[in-house]
């Protein structure tokens, strides 16, 4: 059988199949041919091969005469053979039809394949009544439907191929009923919906089934039904580049192995509602690579106890989550490369997680993480203290940010990867609306922006529209609070009321963080003791800027106007 070949994320490879192809028609004319073949063939008795190109009308005249019984393998390709020169010879018009009983006397063959021949439909039973026939591909065709009896009597037939069938738009449910023992469908760019799709399965032999691909449907989304799926305990299911966007079906799917790759999950997220769902444990590989997901999926371990190998490479994933993965005590594979993540800092979950992954399965045990924005500092230093998590994940990630950009892990020291603490915050102070003026050199700049030094004491002429804004940087980038600092009722050490903290950043490419906080939001009280604080979890100083603050009593100033920065007093 030859058909196209599928890549490992499921996407049709059509160079592969060209070359496929290619390499029978020369495998035909190389080997010794059998005179008295029809002058559209080639025909080769060492295996039993037939190969008619440039097929026409005259096909239905010969072939029940022409065509050597002992054919096993038949192959109709319409498309114009070549001189010597590499020119089309001149043919007459392209076989559109085929006879009924066209195959009938054909009793050895085995695999038939019919491609870019402009066939607007198939008789019924053409394929019928052929005792050994196993395997039939249709290719580039124009026919709407199938259909049923074309496979009457055939029972052999295991591998059913569909592909480039654009107008094949509609099924009954009768067509597959003559197929016992299909074991493989496959449906390639076909313009079949999911209803009809479930019209197409309803006859399928449930028991016997071991792998479907129903690949770049030409409708999409292609909605699919669970029920109909259910049914099957297959191998493999690929549903690849359909649109899909409704995954409801996914905990009913009857697999090992499901490949969901080239979907796009709405919000970058797949949800399922789990609540009532049953453990599917018949799953144990799941590919959504180039999904659009921006996060792990949630419902892993509950839908997917059993699942061994995880897929999720080429998405926009910022964060490995530990609790997505947790519970998945089978899983031995993952592969997260191609995504945006910058850190795995949180070692205290990470370690256990990643350890156990790799743990399960030594030989074959892997986490792909190449081709992240991995952030190098001291966040990474935990990895090299483990000889397995060092020996699997090091290799595979670069620096893209950070210490040593461009360098392999691998090639690094634990030593080497350090954080820098973070710096005194700076304040600064601006009424709004902004008012912009240039500068000397022509670079704009805020009039009514003013930058505070430590101890300074501000007066101010509003309370409304009003910003104090901390800055600081450290790597990675540091938390910020705003503290406003409360006088001891006994006179002691003064107490810290936290008015605003800043919130973590996952970005590690930036190593700076800014945190605004509005005078409004201060006490009515006139005078004001403020501190911004910086922090690290790295780092045991937390540097801080103290400031005073004194409030009118009302509200009635407008803020300094262009010119007149000079109304924010300082002290």
């Amino acid at each position: 059988m030859v058909g196209n070949q599928i890549d490992a994320s499921g996407m049709p490879q059509r160079p592969a199949f060209q070359a496929a192809f290619g390499l029978i028609i020369l495998a035909c004319q190389l080997l010794p041919r059998v005179h008295g073949c029809p002058g559209e063939c080639v025909c080769t008795a060492a295996n039993q091969a037939v190969l008619c190109s440039g097929v026409t009308n005259q096909f239905n005249d010969y072939a029940a005469t022409s065509l050597p019984a002992w054919t096993v393998r038949l192959y109709l390709l319409c498309l114009p053979r070549l001189s010597s020169g590499g020119r089309p010879l001149p043919l007459g018009p392209a076989l559109s039809a085929l006879s009924p009983g066209v195959f009938r006397r054909l009793v050895e063959l085995r695999e038939i394949s019919i491609r870019s021949c402009p066939i607007g439909a198939l008789p019924a039973g053409l394929f019928a009544h052929l005792p050994a026939l196993t395997s039939v591909t249709l290719d580039n065709m124009l026919f709407t439907s199938l259909p049923p009896g074309l496979f009457q009597g055939s029972q052999s037939i295991a591998e059913l191929i569909l592909q480039r069938c654009h107008e094949y738009t509609s099924q009954t449910p009768a067509l597959l009923v003559d197929t016992p023992r299909l074991r493989l469908l496959k449906l390639i760019e076909v313009g079949l919906s999911g209803e009809q799709l479930d019209n197409l399965l309803k006859s399928a032999p449930t028991g016997m089934m071991q792998t479907l691909e129903v690949i770049m449907t030409l409708y999409p989304p292609l909605r699919l039904s669970g029920a109909t799926l259910s049914a099957f305990s297959l191998t493999s299911l690929s549903l690849s580049n359909n649109g899909i966007t409704d995954f409801a079906f996914l905990p009913s799917v009857g697999a090992a192995e499901v490949t969901l790759s080239y979907n796009r999950a709405p919000l970058g997220r797949i949800e399922l509602e789990t609540s009532s769902i049953q453990p599917n444990r018949r799953v144990t590989l799941l590919r959504l690579e180039h999904s659009g997901l921006n996060e792990i999926p949630s419902f892993l371990s509950v839908v997917f106890p059993e699942l061994a190998e995880l897929n999720l490479a080429s998405n926009i994933i910022q964060q490995l989550e530990p609790s997505r993965l947790a519970n998945l005590s089978r899983l031995v594979r993952l592969d997260l490369s191609g995504n945006q993540i910058q850190t795995l800092s949180d070692w205290r979950r990470l370690q256990p997680l990643l350890s156990a992954i790799l743990y399960r399965d030594r030989q074959s045990g892997h986490i792909y993480l190449a081709e992240n924005p991995i952030h190098c500092n001291c966040e990474l230093s935990w990895i090299y203290d483990n000889p397995i998590l060092s020996s699997s994940l090091l290799r595979d990630l670069t620096c893209q940010s950070g210490q040593f950009v461009g360098q392999l892990l691998v090639r690094l020291q634990k030593h080497q990867l350090r954080c820098r603490p973070p710096t005194v915050p700076d304040v600064t102070l601006q009424y709004w609306p902004a008012i912009f003026t240039s500068s000397d050199a022509g670079v704009p700049r805020v009039a009514n922006e003013t930058v505070i030094l430590p101890g300074q004491q501000c007066n101010l002429t509003r309370r409304r529209n009003v910003t104090l804004t901390c800055s600081s940087s450290a790597d990675p980038a540091p938390g910020l609070a705003w503290r406003l600092l409360l006088p001891s009722p006994s006179g002691g050490q003064q107490t810290a009321q936290e008015l605003v903290r800043s919130r973590v950043s996952q970005d590690r490419q930036s190593t700076v963080t800014s945190l605004t906080l509005l005078v409004e939001w201060l006490p009515l009280e006139q005078l004001h003791l403020l501190e911004c604080v910086s922090s690290s979890r790295y780092f045991e100083f937390s540097p801080r800027t103290n400031l005073t603050i004194l409030l009118p009593s009302t509200d009635e100033g407008e803020g300094p106007a262009e010119g007149k920065a000079d109304r924010v007093r300082m002290k």
